[in-house]
């Protein structure tokens, strides 16, 4: 059984008129509310629990301090995630917001884009993340690099994409994208509906020598969510 963003929706406000299987579709329920209301997708997982599961991972490397992270969010929505995010490394480390509803990517800069010096607002195709961060950005060396992240955070994306026919490409998409953007032992975190077995073996299939997967965190789960987390290999 998997339940659709669409269902989760109407399990808080009731029966909404959107189609989520379009742009459109999004840019109109950003454009429905204030431009700082808040929706949270999986609120039993707390954004608190998130934080702390991802400093348990990132926040002792001994050779980057937090000041240097950089942090990507997927789909980002209107969720207090990445604002959280930014609050709890205290402003130092790069926190980069993308959603492809350019309504969502415009409030969430209308919200927090003047107190938040280093947060970054990008209105962009999860699946195209390759493309989105390629470009060449300049070193301390004078060398260039493409931009990496310590950490992506999925948190209901994948969860819309399987609500369409043929989600498997776009998911295919979204995974590579994925490992092309993090950095060696950066994770991807990913909250999502419960997974189904051979939704788990597609994803470690599609992620092979990339990625290594813990689905289903028994510390962070609940009987509703899937609280997965993969590792960037060498």
């Amino acid at each position: 059984f998997w339940m659709s963003s669409q269902t989760d929706i109407d399990a808080a406000f009731g029966p909404l008129e959107y189609d989520f299987s379009n742009r459109m579709g999004w840019d109109n329920f950003y454009k429905s509310d204030c431009v700082d209301s808040v929706f949270e997708w999986h609120s039993e997982v707390s954004n608190d629990d998130i934080l702390d599961e991802l400093l348990l991972h990132c926040g002792n490397n001994a050779d980057e301090d937090s000041s240097s992270q950089s942090h990507l969010l997927v789909g980002t929505g209107n969720s207090l995630l990445p604002r959280d995010l930014y609050d709890k490394l205290d402003g130092g480390a790069t926190v980069t917001c993308l959603d492809y509803s350019l309504t969502c990517i415009k409030n969430l800069e209308m919200v927090h884009g003047d107190s938040c010096p280093n947060m970054k607002f990008i209105h962009g195709d999860a699946t195209m993340l390759t493309d989105i961060f390629s470009h060449d950005i300049e070193t301390p060396t004078g060398g260039s690099n493409n931009v990496l992240f310590n950490s992506v955070i999925d948190k209901g994306l994948i969860d819309a994409l399987m609500c369409s026919e043929g989600w498997n490409g776009p998911v295919v998409n979204v995974l590579q994208g994925v490992t092309s953007v993090l950095k060696t032992n950066g994770i991807f975190m990913l909250i999502s509906y419960k997974l189904p077995n051979p939704t788990k073996a597609f994803m470690e299939e599609i992620s092979a020598e990339k990625l290594v997967w813990e689905f289903d965190l028994p510390r962070r789960s609940t009987d509703r969510v899937s609280f997965s987390i993969a590792r960037r290999l060498e």
